[in-house]
Parts: C-alpha cells; sequence; structure tokens
C-alpha cells in the first residue's frame, strides 16, 4: 500500500525480536511531548523516549519525511535502499 507506512521497532538493535509496530499515514500525529531540550516525543498514542534530544529530531524528521513521501505518493524505497539506510 502506498497509503500507508509501518514503523516497526524491536527489542534490540539486532533487530531479532519485534516488539510492536505502528502504522503511519499523512494524518498520523507525531510531536514533541516537552520541551526543545527533551529527548520525548510522540506518535499516536505511543510515547517514546530517545537517548538525547538531537537523537529525538533525528527520528522526528525521519517520521515527517515519511509522512511527506506518503502525501505525494512517492514509490517505496528499494531493498537496496532499505539495507544502506540501515547501515548507516
Amino acid at each position: 500500500r502506498r497509503d500507508s507506512a509501518l514503523f516497526i521497532m524491536y527489542e534490540t538493535e539486532a533487530c531479532e525480536a519485534l516488539d510492536g509496530s505502528i502504522v503511519i499515514t499523512p494524518v498520523t500525529s507525531i510531536f514533541d511531548r516537552e520541551d526543545e531540550d527533551s529527548p520525548c516525543f510522540s506518535v499516536k498514542d505511543f510515547h517514546f523516549c530517545a537517548r538525547t534530544a538531537g537523537e529525538k529530531h533525528l527520528w522526528f524528521r525521519a517520521l515527517q519525511n515519511i509522512k511527506v513521501k506518503l502525501l505525494n505518493c512517492a514509490p517505496s524505497p528499494s531493498r537496496k535502499e532499505l539495507r544502506h539506510w540501515r547501515q548507516a
């Protein structure tokens, strides 16, 4: 489907055990729960705490970019692109 994406969560960085997932759509709410220096943010009804405020901004921007891609019906990334992003 091109009208949604999955935000997949794993138990560890090794990505061996699935912990959960959230469907992201163009209207999914993604927002800061705290002030600018806080590492906390929310996606739908899920609350997250990044390791640093900088890491929160990285997650926030990545999730917002996914919403923009969905709004513009951008093609899904290839396996090669996903592998490259995951290794970065």
